[in-house]
């Protein structure tokens, strides 16, 4: 913790010219390899074309469900993990990150207006 009496000036220069910081640095962020359930939720969801709404009505549950999922701020269930594995045609392990994205082919999946469907 830097103290009052280490702000003068003589002390800041001196640190200075000896190479030292006088002041504490910031820790720099660092981006995290791997994404957390939430954003790779997110992502999935994206890549499939699909808005926060339109995934909410097909899981039967409102928008900021999903958004508090993407967040973080609720964890992801069993259950729910089984059907946003078959809504968004991924993997459970894919979803959780303990398997790389499967590779798609070329063709993405686009949707139009109305497209929306809940899974049989």
């Amino acid at each position: 913790m830097v103290q009052t009496e280490d702000l003068k000036p003589g002390v800041i220069l001196g640190a200075a010219l000896r190479g030292e910081a006088a002041l504490p640095r910031k820790a720099k962020k660092t981006a995290t390899p791997t994404e957390t359930p939430g954003e790779r939720l997110a992502r999935l969801r994206r890549e499939r074309g699909l808005t926060q709404q339109e995934l909410a009505e097909l899981l039967g549950v409102s928008q900021p469900v999903v958004s508090d999922y993407e967040r973080g701020e609720l964890r992801l269930h069993g259950e729910l993990i089984l059907q946003l594995a078959e809504i968004l045609d991924a993997s459970a392990d894919e979803i959780l990150g303990l398997q790389p994205a499967r590779l798609k082919s070329s063709v993405t999946h686009q949707r139009r207006p109305g497209d929306v469907q809940r899974p049989a």
